[in-house]
């Protein structure tokens, strides 16, 4: 791309000190190219250069081990899209559903989608197992709410000559501190201050 000045995607680079993979997102619009963000990371592109024929997270491990980075010798051309946010062009109108459908297949690599293995791009998209899960938790935290009263208690006791953890040194009962019908309380702070202990809870309203 010759409307890209790559040289000061270098310098702005490293102007940051930053070491490792990152990708530039950038769009084509009116003819010209538009800066969107820079991610200091392997962001979901990061995967092109591997679909293309280079490995490039791979081989910058080896370089930070001070190995022997292979060259970029077989790159081949690849059209890549990212399906999430691609398909919003049909969302908004901008292309057909059967126009995304045909280019998906055209597609030689993807963001989430993989011929040999689509559980990812079923788990992302359909979620039906995420969906089942968190049903069966919100019925159960339902009937939790509906039969058990949950609550936290705060209980002390006094410090004898032995530690909690220690053998015998939980033979000092504790002393529940019983919540009211608005209230229950968590989080305890202790201090002494002479003969008086003070107590400093948080209190939640039930």
């Amino acid at each position: 791309m010759s409307e890209i000045n790559e040289e000061k995607i270098k310098k702005f680079v490293l102007s940051t000190g930053y070491v490792g993979v990152f990708d530039v997102e950038m769009i084509k619009a009116y003819g010209k190219y538009w800066f969107i963000e820079i991610n200091y990371r392997n962001g979901q592109y990061g995967y092109t250069p591997t679909a293309a024929g280079y490995n490039l997270p791979v081989n910058w491990l080896v370089g930070m081990k001070n190995g022997k980075v292979k060259n970029c010798s077989n790159i081949k051309e690849i059209y890549y899209i990212n399906e999430r946010d691609d398909y919003k062009h049909v969302k908004e109108g901008t292309i057909t559903q059967k126009e995304w459908i045909k280019e998906f297949h055209n597609a030689t690599a993807y963001g989430m989608y993989c011929p040999v293995d689509q559980r990812p791009f079923i788990r992302q998209y359909v979620k039906v197992p995420d969906r089942v899960i968190n049903k069966f938790k919100n019925m159960k935290l339902v009937l939790n709410d509906l039969f058990f009263r949950e609550e936290w208690n705060i209980a002390i006791r006094k410090k004898e000559n032995k530690s909690l953890w220690e053998t015998g040194g939980e033979s000092k009962q504790f002393t529940v501190l019983p919540n009211t019908m608005r209230y229950w309380a968590a989080d305890p702070f202790i201090i002494s201050v002479g003969k008086k202990i003070i107590y400093f809870l948080k209190c939640l309203i039930v």
